[in-house]
């Protein structure tokens, strides 16, 4: 690559100083869905996606949105499919108001805009872009159809 005074690039020295070999700015690298599922505490929708038998495609294939909530007070079943599109990387800014998609198990989720939040059918999603190697995952308020 030419310069415009004729020389190579200079390295510079990176001079910024790590205390006890940490760093307060740092990146965390995206981990796997059930990992991050994990950190989370979502450990009744990860038993749900193993006895399901998806946590191989949830976890392989690329571009995952996910729909979760927090661990319910009482033990119900639900189809994972509902809560999950794979080959959509649904990132919230991707989920415009009045858009509608199929879940996994083909039913369609539609998605709006009201007060500053956004809702999946009428349910409210109260953290939202939570990044995985292989994809999003959004929290809702609660399940859907309760």
């Amino acid at each position: 690559m030419a310069h415009t005074d004729g020389n190579p690039p200079q390295m510079r020295r990176d001079t910024t100083r790590f205390e006890h070999n940490r760093h307060e700015n740092f990146v965390t690298l995206p981990q796997p869905l059930i990992n991050t599922l994990s950190s989370l505490g979502f450990t009744t929708f990860i038993d749900d996606i193993i006895s399901s038998g998806l946590k191989k495609n949830l976890s392989d294939t690329p571009a995952v949105t996910v729909f979760t909530f927090a661990n319910p007070s009482k033990k119900f079943s639900i189809d994972i499919n509902e809560y999950t599109i794979t080959g959509f990387l649904g990132y919230s800014p991707k989920l415009v108001d009045k858009r509608s998609l199929k879940n996994n198990a083909g039913k369609t989720l539609t998605f709006k805009r009201k007060h500053g939040s956004l809702f999946v059918n009428d349910t409210r999603v109260v953290r939202s872009d939570i990044t995985t190697k292989n994809g999003v995952v959004h929290q809702l308020e609660h399940p859907f159809y309760t």
